[in-house]
């Protein structure tokens, strides 16, 4: 339909045709002075009837105008009946002044005027229906009656007056046919104009036609951009009517929620689509939406037609009438499945942060950097300040510690917040209801996106028992040094004794075997066989008591010797070794492993092969094939180094004794030896930072073993 603008010029084009043909007429009249009281007469009777057919247009318009408000509700269609409405008294009037000259003409008029103000109560009674109700209005059969008696009335009225004019006119047109001929030239004048005046309106008229197709077909596009808007926009729209049943709803919540259009429009309320809990909660909120017109962010849990849940956010504005009744809502629905599982996922985050917190032993605590209050506290913290955490949240230094130490706990604080570094206080001393509790602490500052310092994180740990477990050990160290130089100083005046005893005794020993051998060889005559039995006796001990201080002696070398520090080719090392010892037992076989190289002294690691080995060939010596085994193993950062016989082994319940001055398990006359070889062993070893050990079984070998740290022997 045209708008009230598009009618009004298109009125004004006619109406100013309808003065072009007046000023015409009005020409023609003057010119023709001779039959101005004709014309005038015809015209008067044209104006009538013209009038009583504005009349009749304007009730039916103002008619038609009504039947359009009745079946769209829009009010805008009621503006021609409004215009109809306020001409007709004007019209009616002017009508009155035409007729006046003739009684019958005016009694109808008077007739006319009664049934049009009884026809426009009828259209007013229809109009205010319309705005009471939510759609068209249903009025009675005897409305309707009333309404068709009166427009008969009205036309019936007007066509016996047009009649009874049309009789005024045929008369006053023969009078006036007269002079046709002498006015054809004006007449056909007029009409030419008013053909062009004609089509210069139906010109008008077709481009406001096609004017108005552009219109509706730009209109139709933008209806279906934004109805493709609406259906494919990423989140959900819907409206509800009062009742909250789903007027309108787009394709994308109707995808979500697995329905039909036809399933939900018209047929479901919204509620019917929410879980229990939810739909107690839109009842509620419906209700104050339709109060206050506006709602915002209100989250609940949809159920798809398939069974599962989905939950959403819905915002809302409301829709009134004129009169601001409530018509619809307009509905946003947002997905917010991500959303929520992100924050049940960071709730799940907190929940596992806070029992990692609580569950640390040290103390943690945090506080803002602006007023350094205490934000949270473990419950470790708990345990070491004495104080419950709800006590000591939104809480200052100030209000807990003495001044002093409140002054310099927040004067640590502001150093590391300034800064930006970790600060480590090796010993803060707290008192609570326990006693003094001596802490080692760390604060560090927390930034924000932009890198301002936002928190200052502290966590200080208990060290209260390791400090008296240090100064406790730190007494014992000392006392063990005092104790270890004692030691010292009295194995330095044994290891002098016994090498001077040792020394010393050599000439006496040496006297003895000499002055035997000299008896032996020059009185041999003079002595009988027990005789010669003692001597001998006296020869062998003296050898044998020389031997014991010679080694006795090399055992106290080593305890003075500095040891060298050399690439030790161990395998070739123990080749030496056994050649040296294998001289004279050639009964005996080695076998020899990968040795790892070592880093040590050589003359004293030849040693050590050098008495394993003779070891292992004299108490191996009793078997019919004798077999020595060298091999090595890493082990636990230290290569351990291992000499295997399969002589007569011996009792693992005097395994202690075997790396002891002077200490046997065997017989002097079975296996002779002086029982410090295996003492020397375990001097050396344990100068090279290694330990020596042995593990057998009574007549069936042994296992000798000494070790080396890795940076020793690799």
């Amino acid at each position: 339909m045209s708008s009230r603008s598009d009618w009004i010029a298109i009125g004004m084009g006619f109406a100013a045709a309808l003065v072009i043909l007046a000023a015409i007429a009005a020409v023609s009249l003057a010119s023709m002075n001779r039959f101005v009281d004709g014309a005038q007469w015809i015209n008067h009777t044209h104006e009538a009837i013209e009038a009583l057919d504005t009349v009749l247009s304007g009730i039916a318009e103002a008619e038609s105008a009504q039947r359009a408000f009745l079946l769209t509700g829009d009010e805008g269609y009621l503006a021609p009946y409004f215009a109809s409405r306020a001409s007709l008294a004007s019209r009616l009037e002017s009508i009155k002044k035409l007729v006046g000259d003739d009684g019958a003409q005016r009694d109808r008029i008077e007739q006319v005027e009664m049934l049009i103000t009884r026809r426009i109560m009828l259209l007013e009674k229809g109009i205010e229906a319309r705005r009471r109700g939510a759609g068209a209005p249903r009025l009675s059969a005897q409305h309707f009656a009333d309404g068709r008696t009166a427009m008969d009335g009205v036309r019936r009225l007007i066509a016996e007056s047009e009649r009874e004019e049309a009789v005024l006119l045929h008369e006053r047109s023969i009078a006036f046919e007269r002079d046709r001929s002498r006015a054809k030239l004006i007449i056909v004048a007029g009409n030419g104009t008013a053909l062009a005046l004609l089509l210069l309106s139906i010109a008008v008229l077709g481009r406001e036609f096609r004017q108005r197709k552009e219109a509706e077909l730009r209109a139709r596009r933008y209806a279906e951009q934004v109805e493709d808007l609406y259906n494919n926009a990423p989140c959900g729209y819907h409206s509800l009517d009062g009742n909250g049943v789903i007027v309108q709803i787009n394709d994308t919540e109707l995808a979500w929620l697995g329905y039909a259009r036809d399933e939900l429009v018209g047929r479901k309320r919204f509620s019917d689509l929410l879980t229990a809990s939810s739909r107690t909660q839109f009842e509620s909120n419906f209700a104050e939406f339709k109060r206050d017109g506006m709602a915002h962010d209100l989250e609940y849990e949809l159920v798809r037609k398939d069974g599962s849940a989905l939950p959403v956010s819905l915002s809302a504005s409301l829709v009134r009438d004129v009169t601001g009744e409530y018509v619809m809502s307009r509905s946003t629905v947002f997905d917010i499945t991500e959303r929520r599982r992100a924050s049940q996922e960071l709730h799940r985050a907190n929940a596992f942060l806070d029992s990692v917190l609580e569950h640390i032993p040290s103390m943690i605590f945090v506080k803002d950097a602006d007023e350094h209050r205490y934000l949270r506290l473990n419950r470790a913290g708990e345990a070491i300040l004495g104080v419950e955490r709800s006590e000591l949240i939104g809480k200052t230094d100030w209000d807990f510690f003495p001044p002093q130490q409140a002054a310099e706990f927040v004067e640590q604080d502001r150093a590391v917040l300034s800064s930006g570094r970790m600060l480590e206080i090796a010993e803060d001393v707290l008192a609570n209801h326990a006693g003094e509790r001596i802490l080692y602490t760390r604060k560090l500052a927390i930034n924000d996106e932009e890198g301002k310092p936002r928190y200052l994180l502290g966590i200080s740990e208990d060290v209260t028992e390791q400090r008296t477990s240090e100064r406790k050990i730190g007494e014992l160290h000392r006392a063990l040094e005092t104790r270890a130089q004692q030691l010292e100083a009295t194995n330095n005046e044994l290891e002098s004794f016994s090498y001077s005893v040792s020394h010393d005794l050599r000439s006496p020993l040496r006297a003895i075997d000499g002055f035997s051998r000299i008896l032996e060889e020059d009185h041999m005559a003079r002595l009988d066989a027990e005789g010669m039995r003692l001597l001998a006796v006296i020869r062998n001990n003296t050898q044998r008591m020389a031997q014991l201080i010679e080694d006795l002696l090399s055992f106290s070398r080593l305890g003075r010797q500095s040891l060298a520090s050399m690439e030790v080719r161990m395998s070739a090392l123990v080749r030496e070794a056994w050649d040296q010892v294998c001289t004279g037992h050639s009964a005996a076989r080695l076998i020899l492993g990968a040795l790892p190289d070592a880093v040590g002294d050589p003359m004293l690691l030849r040693q050590v092969w050098t008495n394993l080995l003779s070891n292992a060939v004299k108490y191996s010596a009793t078997r019919v094939e004798p077999v020595i085994e060298v091999s090595a193993r890493a082990e636990n950062g230290n290569v351990i180094y291992c000499v295997r016989d399969n002589g007569v082994g011996f009792d693992m319940r005097y395994s202690d004794k075997l790396f002891g001055v002077f200490q046997r398990l065997h017989n002097m006359d079975e296996f002779p030896g002086t029982g410090v070889g295996l003492a020397i062993v375990k001097r050396v070893i344990t100068r090279h930072g290694g330990r020596v050990w042995a593990q057998s079984q009574l007549d069936h070998g042994a296992q000798f073993y000494f070790s080396l740290p890795e940076g020793r022997a690799r």
